[in-house]
């Protein structure tokens, strides 16, 4: 059932769900308020916890931008996962690999449980075939608002990762 969510949950993070019509891009923070300038991020994978973002859809294949955590954004992310797999050995094993680390970190990030009853849900990202074959090695944990809302301000618990 939890798997299931999550691929819904993904699925409308990758259905490029809008956010705002300002299109500013910020580099990861170095915490959730951070208002460092404007520069683009080449890739998803490349983001550390704290860092929030927007512009996810099929057709930008894990491209973001990166934008202040009190700004409307899609998703934050609060947890990376290192994986140590020599060959790559499937989506659905990393996504194992990583849910339990995500749900364990989810409620000491944000303050809440995972569950229901929370504006708040998360998914694991992890790594394609493609992405592993390019260097990638890390599944991000990514909280994000239920039902595709928009967040307009840090999910860590105290207002900072």
């Amino acid at each position: 059932m939890r798997a299931a969510v999550a691929l819904v949950l993904l699925a409308l993070v990758l259905a490029g769900v809008a956010c705002s019509d300002d299109d500013a891009e910020a580099p990861a923070p170095s915490s959730p308020s951070s208002t460092a300038p404007a520069r683009p991020q080449a890739s998803l994978y490349d983001l550390e916890p704290g860092a929030c973002f927007r512009g996810l859809s099929r057709n930008q294949d894990l491209r973001i931008r990166v934008v202040p955590c009190g700004r409307p954004h899609q998703a934050e992310v609060y947890g990376a996962v290192e994986l140590t797999a020599p060959r790559f050995p499937g989506v659905e094993v990393l996504r194992q690999r990583a849910a339990t680390n995500c749900a364990q970190r989810f409620a000491g990030y944000t303050g809440e449980p995972a569950g229901p009853g929370t504006e708040l849900a998360f998914v694991e990202v992890v790594p394609t075939l493609a992405s592993w074959a390019a260097g990638d090695r890390r599944a991000l944990c990514v909280v994000l608002g239920v039902d595709g809302a928009v967040l307009g301000s840090s999910v860590a618990a105290g207002g900072g990762a």
